[in-house]
């Protein structure tokens, strides 16, 4: 029978046939499963504040009771039977417990949700510790915060995906080696980057064959070139404001140029997270007017936001794969972002953006960017091009839907 799966139900779903937008219970054949579309108007459509909050607030299903933790391993002949005569294939999308609906988590379970539903599988969207629908595989969003407390309430590891983030990968490992071992029984694994799965494999060889590198996507059509920049030269800087971002040493980096004669604004948008960070920003934006807090703006406001920067800035430490630095290079912006394994994995140095390492060569970058218009104009069109024929919101979908196709396939051996 897994013989069967793999080769109908796969094999269609590698074909990336897309089926638009369903109605709701409208079916679809793929291979020799029929999908089953069911609550649409709790799948986002796009990444707007206004549907993923809608998403999140979906829990469960009327009437439907939760599974207990651990039930079971593989499917039992009744429900194998039952699942290819109705379709009904369900993937719990799990964030972190006190993510806010415009952090990255938020956005990219959002986003994948939204192509996986074109590939008819139903994905519900809750945070982690709320309580669990019934579902036939879980993806958790975040290796330790969502992952391990799954595994700890004792969640069945094989319908388990972790998806390993960037503070995961090079914080995570560095300060608790032995969440390898904790998570040894999980039946797959995604990360963003081959540098990424290189990290792992260093650690744990033996997991090679449960690895995957999803590359995350960009709403491209959402996210598109626009209005002009603003008349005056402005670097933005957003996302959430907390220690990993970094986003107080952008105000001295600026600082540092301006006061060489470089005559630019920095606008922060983002949410706080951390207070620590927050106060180290407020206490250099009030002597420091050229600052400028937008603090949350929504989803849809974005794309303006990019198109109206010189320059779209990122200072993190840790990234996996940054959604702000995708979706500004969708817009066509010219970037500029430290260097470090996940923005380096993004961004090709001198021909789709600009990498530094520090104060100086920031320095250096920054007085010819933002003083070279058809630079970054050249460079914003191939970061455009880049995004859309790599990054594509539909390629990521279709990742995803493999690689799920995959473990529902395990499951049935």
């Amino acid at each position: 029978l897994g013989g069967w799966i793999k080769f109908f139900g796969l094999k269609s779903i590698q074909r990336h046939i897309a089926v638009g937008t369903f109605e709701k219970r409208k079916t679809i054949t793929l291979g020799i499963f029929q999908f089953r579309k069911q609550n649409l108007q709790a799948l986002p459509v796009k990444n707007s504040q206004e549907t993923i909050a809608a998403a999140l607030g979906s829990r469960a299903r009327g009437g439907q009771a939760t599974r207990p933790a651990g039930e079971r391993t593989r499917f039992q002949k009744s429900e194998r039977r039952q699942i290819l005569m109705s379709g009904a294939l369900t993937i719990l999308s799990i964030i972190p417990r006190h993510t806010l609906i415009s952090g990255g988590h938020a956005t990219t379970a959002a986003r994948v949700a939204s192509q996986l539903a074109t590939f008819g599988w139903e994905t519900i969207l809750i945070r982690e510790g709320d309580p669990l629908p019934l579902g036939d595989v879980i993806l958790a969003w975040n290796a330790v915060q969502v992952g391990e407390r799954l595994l700890q309430a004792g969640v069945d590891p094989q319908r388990l995906v972790v998806v390993w983030t960037g503070p995961d990968l090079w914080e995570g490992l560095n300060q608790d080696p032995n969440v390898l071992t904790r998570l040894e029984s999980v039946g797959s694994h995604v990360v963003f980057t081959k540098t990424g799965r290189e990290r792992l494999l260093e650690r744990v060889p033996h997991w090679a064959d449960r690895i995957h590198i999803i590359t995350p996507g960009v709403e491209d059509t959402m996210f598109r070139p626009g209005r002009g920049a603003a008349s005056q030269a402005v670097i933005l800087v957003a996302g959430g404001i907390r220690t990993t971002k970094r986003t107080h040493w952008a105000i001295d980096l600026v600082d540092r140029v301006r006061s060489r004669g470089l005559a630019v604004e920095l606008w922060i948008a983002g949410t706080v997270w951390d207070l620590a960070e927050a106060q180290l920003v407020m206490d250099r934006q009030a002597t420091r007017p050229w600052v400028r807090l937008w603090g949350e703006v929504s989803q849809n406001m974005m794309p303006s936001l990019y198109c109206h920067a010189t320059v779209v800035l990122n200072t993190s430490a840790v990234e996996g794969m940054s959604n702000v630095l995708m979706e500004a290079m969708a817009c066509g912006a010219a970037v500029v972002a430290a260097r470090i394994p996940g923005n380096a994995a993004l961004i090709q140095h001198g021909e789709t953006g600009w990498l530094f390492s520090d104060a100086d060569e920031f320095d250096t970058l920054i007085h010819r960017v933002m003083t070279d218009r058809v630079l970054r104009q050249q460079i914003g069109h191939a970061a455009r091009k880049r995004m859309v024929t790599e990054h594509g919101a539909f390629r990521e979908g279709a990742l995803y839907a493999h690689m799920l196709g995959q473990q529902i396939a395990h499951l049935f051996v």
